[in-house]
């Protein structure tokens, strides 16, 4: 049986289908918001993610040139301790006369290591003041990198929006599908 093509059925028609495309247009607005979103927060993520691991590198190389710095001002404070003990040991066996000279030179050697000793110190302790300032600004340029990352608003679809639209639609068809009476003036199909 097959329903006759009457102004009303065709009224009907065409508001069902108005209606399917404002609901499926809206889904779909609301799905690409909800993807664009995502894409976003996503991309922060891998920025974030990224800025963590170039963070962590850089500290790593930090970490070990402090690590070399101390291991080479022990070695240079160390080797400069033999070379004082062995100048000592020296002096004292080609000294035939253990006067006050000999304790002089002793005392200079001590002075002379110790001074040596305090500087490397003194040096060591700039550069680990040096390496904490790298540290900051490591910190400083990884937080700055990851708040510079900007979401951009997404505009949501407007249900408002599409409930307007699929009345103007209506209307539309409705001003299509009937007629005004020629008398009366009211519309009907």
């Amino acid at each position: 049986m097959c329903v006759p093509m009457t102004p009303v059925v065709m009224f009907a028609a065409s508001l069902a289908m108005t209606g399917v495309q404002a609901y499926t247009q809206y889904q779909g607005q609301k799905q690409m918001a909800q993807a664009q979103a995502q894409t976003q927060q996503e991309n922060y993520q891998k920025n974030y993610d990224a800025t963590v691991v170039d963070m962590q590198g850089q500290y790593a190389d930090i970490n070990a040139r402090q690590d070399e710095d101390q291991k080479a001002t022990a070695q240079n404070i160390f080797n400069r301790s033999l070379e004082a003990r062995r100048a000592k040991s020296t002096a004292l066996a080609t000294s035939e006369a253990a006067g006050l000279s000999i304790d002089r030179l002793m005392q200079d050697y001590d002075r002379q290591y110790l001074n040596f000793s305090d500087a490397q110190m003194r040096q060591l302790g700039f550069n680990t003041d040096q390496l904490d300032r790298a540290r900051e600004s490591v910190e400083a340029q990884g937080k700055s990198r990851i708040n510079s990352f900007q979401f951009t608003p997404i505009q949501q679809p407007s249900l408002g929006s599409a409930i307007v639209e699929f009345g103007a639609s209506a209307f539309n068809s409705y001003d299509k599908f009937t007629a005004p009476d020629p008398v009366t003036g009211k519309r009907t199909f």
